[in-house]
């Protein structure tokens, strides 16, 4: 899914409409944190990346290499394990899975 341009599109562009610059981002179910970095790319103040598998760490380095390490905070954890340190301003996730 991540390789799928149409749909990346599709994404991105619904949250550079949905995004305020400085707002708190979630991104559940992160993967790789394709739609998390987009977020921090369009300026979130600060975004969780959620998803208890370990390709969740992929995005780190992505966030380094793109300036956005400082913005980016990668939490490897189910969701019902999460206590984040407020609430966020937007919500991000992949409803369709992989199925």
């Amino acid at each position: 899914m991540v390789f799928d341009g149409e749909r990346n599109r599709a994404y991105f562009a619904g949250i550079a409409a949905s995004l305020r610059p400085g707002s708190d981002v979630l991104d559940l179910g992160a993967g790789t944190g394709v739609l998390g970095l987009e977020a921090a790319r369009l300026g979130a103040r600060r975004v969780y990346l959620v998803d208890p598998s370990p390709v969740v760490h992929f995005a780190q380095t992505v966030a380094q290499e793109n300036d956005l390490a400082s913005r980016v905070e990668i939490i490897q954890r189910p969701l019902e394990e999460v206590e984040l340190p407020g609430q966020v301003e937007l919500l991000l996730s992949v409803c369709t899975g992989n199925f």
